[in-house]
């Protein structure tokens, strides 16, 4: 005659299996996990900046228009992205430019957040200094 485990067993076993599982997680060095995540995310920086100079012109044109930012003029602000986005994959991997790309995504961040605000249809005093000086001031 078999007997059922009863749910009380089946959660103590599934404990231990999980506890297993981690401690064996644990052995891995923190490295054969980091690379992978770095090549990741260095791919991403790296196939923007292939997208980028594929086409120059285009490049200039959307930081013209969609990328337009409040201080820094479009020409400019084109090359830093790309430059931006050509050295920061040969430094991330190895977990030199870390720092870098935390600092290019909260300024990326900031970047967009600020053309939003410039470019939506709410007019409230906080967007008020992110309007294009093309348009006019609501009356």
């Amino acid at each position: 005659m078999t007997t059922v485990p009863s749910t009380t067993q089946l959660r103590s076993s599934a404990f231990v299996l999980a506890g297993r599982v981690v401690r064996w997680l644990d052995q891995i060095p923190y490295t054969l996990l980091a690379i992978p995540l770095r090549l990741a995310v260095a791919t991403v920086f790296w196939d923007s900046a292939m997208a980028h100079l594929a086409n120059w012109q285009t490049t200039l044109e959307l930081f013209e228009t969609e990328y337009a930012l409040p201080l820094l003029p479009p020409h400019p602000s084109a090359y830093l992205a790309v430059t931006i986005e050509l050295s920061t994959p040969p430094l991330l991997v190895p977990g030199v430019g870390l720092h870098i790309v935390l600092f290019e995504a909260c300024s990326a961040f900031t970047r967009v957040a600020a053309c939003t605000l410039a470019q939506s249809p709410i007019r409230d005093p906080l967007s008020e200094g992110f309007r294009h000086s093309a348009e006019q001031s609501p009356k």
